[in-house]
């Protein structure tokens, strides 16, 4: 089974945390651009035709990652989100999230499990 790759836009304030996960996204194949809060993100989509998937930090400078995607997805309809949090697994807002399908990667996490969940986020 192939893999597939795609346009990714990272919404995350930390430097070296994106600079990280888009270093890995990258060697996978991905094009990655990257974005520190909501309105760059906002941008971003705006101005590219495509792109596949937001993977967005829940916790964020201004807007909140999920605020940033609620934004995004009513301008963007049906644009793929995989949150990243270092929120406790019994966090209700995570519990929400789940239960509205949206895919969380816990951090911290290695390459490979960041690998797996864009992968799963992709193929869905």
């Amino acid at each position: 089974m192939s893999r597939r790759t795609g346009i990714i836009v990272l919404l995350e304030d930390d430097a070296g945390q994106a600079r990280a996960m888009g270093r890995v996204l990258e060697l996978e194949g991905h094009r990655v651009l990257h974005a520190r809060d909501a309105h760059s993100a906002r941008r971003i989509f705006d101005e590219e035709p495509v792109i596949d998937l937001l993977i967005a930090d829940l916790v964020l400078p201004g807007l909140s990652g999920r605020e940033a995607a609620n934004l995004i997805q009513a301008h963007h309809p049906g644009v793929k989100v995989l949150f990243t949090t270092g929120f406790p697994q019994s966090d209700p807002e995570l519990k929400l999230l789940h239960s509205e399908g949206y895919p969380v990667l816990r951090k911290p996490y290695d390459a490979p499990g960041l690998v797996a969940a864009v992968d799963a986020a992709l193929e869905d």
